[in-house]
């Protein structure tokens, strides 16, 4: 099995248990208040769906927040690494390219070997 796969596994299995714990804590207080069976499940699951569904927003507002502060507080950071990649891209082109053209001299006859 894939690792990544695996962490999302483990990430949203644990989201969901703590969420059917503090379902079933809300599902026990509804139950000592007095209300019926059905009430206390419907409780249940509401609380359930909810804790999905705030985890979720949690999780996209999180990850474009963290982008956008790191963006914000290290810019030059980022320019450096692009600029870094730049140049190493236009090296092993260079590179490729020197390369090439010592091939077709060597397939013309203009290098000799020695």
């Amino acid at each position: 099995m894939n690792t990544k796969y695996f962490e999302h596994i483990v990430v949203y299995l644990s989201v969901l248990v703590v969420c059917v714990i503090i379902a079933l804590f809300a599902r026990v207080v509804a139950l000592r208040l007095g209300v019926d069976e059905f009430t206390a499940q419907i409780v249940f699951w509401s609380v359930v769906a909810i804790g999905i569904i705030i985890y979720s927003i949690l999780s996209i507002l999180v990850e474009g927040l963290f982008t956008a502060l790191v963006k914000f507080f290290f810019p030059k950071k980022q320019e450096e690494k692009t600029n870094e990649k730049a140049i190493g891209r236009m090296h092993r082109y260079q590179q490729i390219r020197a390369f090439s053209r010592l091939l077709f001299l060597a397939d013309s006859g203009k290098i000799t070997k020695t």
